[in-house]
């Protein structure tokens, strides 16, 4: 078979470079460490990004207990004046007088896709600047937005800390890890907090706040996606299938319920069944670049190669790194 059908379509997919020391170096000038105080002499460590003049953004679970809270750059250790708290989204805009520290780009996470390099950059156990280079993972919509899953892996002293795109531009907020296997760190849009950037009401003292992020609730609280994330770590189909289905009858137009029936279906060996799934996910997102992807592989276990080779042009708009994988499982086929 020549394959010279897929090289052309290669060539017009712009690929993007590692990003090199000095990159990376320009976008940790905005990373500042936190230093939360909690009283009786305790105190935490995590990280912030700053997104505009005096104005740092961190995660609430980091700043949840705090009665004092300093800023710490350039050997400086600078007073939190104020701060602005949405715990459900567990994202704190802090106020800092007289930090110079210059603040990022901000981007867009709907700009994403899955398979782009991004750049995680944290504090490692609130102790060194750790930058890690990974690959978007999975994009998952919450509340008009999308939580973006990568394999730049972060310690716990990095929440706070920013995922910026291949631009250089701040386009989530590292939060939290998730018990699993496969790449499990996540990262918060900046969508969330965008509009808090220019305005200087709502924010108040900084106190103790109450409440619990969304992806630290009850199980039956818990966003879908990471519902359905659990069950996948813990290789419960059955149970995955039957929660993909009522989350599908609950919304039928939810590209991400379609997915994780066909997922489910496909791990139970359901392939007409999966088949179906994938191909509703990728009618009501053409992006869907999971769902193109296990499409292809579920043709290829239903022995269908060549309709897994009709999936290779719709994956490649979604995920150039996805489309190299299916085409490396798909077996010869005659000219």
């Amino acid at each position: 078979m020549t394959w010279w059908w897929v090289l052309a379509l290669f060539g017009t997919v712009p690929a993007w470079a590692a990003p090199d020391h000095a990159f990376v170096l320009q976008l940790a000038r905005s990373i500042v460490k936190v230093e939360v105080a909690i009283g009786g002499g305790r105190f935490f460590l995590g990280t912030g990004t700053v997104v505009a003049r005096e104005r740092v953004v961190t995660a609430c679970h980091v700043t949840q207990r705090a009665v004092r809270i300093h800023v710490l750059y350039g050997g400086l250790r600078l007073p939190v004046a104020r701060q602005r708290a949405d715990m459900a989204h567990d994202l704190c805009l802090l106020m800092v007088p007289d930090l110079e520290a210059g603040p990022v780009e901000v981007g867009r996470s709907d700009r994403l896709h899955i398979g782009e390099t991004v750049v995680a950059i944290g504090f490692t156990g609130g102790a060194g600047l750790s930058p890690a280079i990974g690959t978007v993972e999975g994009l998952h919509r919450v509340d008009g937005a999308q939580v973006v899953q990568s394999d730049a892996g972060f310690s716990s002293g990095a929440s706070g800390g920013g995922m910026f795109d291949e631009r250089g531009e701040l386009v989530a907020i590292l939060l939290f890890r998730m018990r699993g296997p496969g790449p499990q760190f996540f990262a918060v849009p900046v969508e969330w907090f965008g509009d808090w950037i220019a305005r200087t009401d709502a924010y108040g003292a900084v106190m103790p706040l109450s409440g619990a992020p969304f992806w630290a609730r009850q199980t039956d609280e818990l966003p879908n996606f990471m519902r359905a994330n659990t069950l996948e770590a813990e290789a419960r189909w059955a149970d995955l299938q039957a929660f993909a289905d009522r989350w599908a009858a609950d919304d039928a137009t939810d590209p991400d319920a379609a997915y994780w029936q066909g997922f489910a279906a496909s791990r139970l060996s359901l392939d007409d069944a999966a088949i179906a799934a994938f191909e509703r996910a990728v009618q009501l997102d053409r992006r869907h670049a999971l769902a193109w992807y296990h499409l292809g592989r579920t043709f290829l276990h239903a022995r269908r190669a060549a309709d897994a080779r009709a999936v290779v042009p719709a994956l490649l708009t979604a995920s150039e790194p996805l489309a190299r994988r299916l085409i490396d499982a798909i077996p010869d086929l005659p000219d």
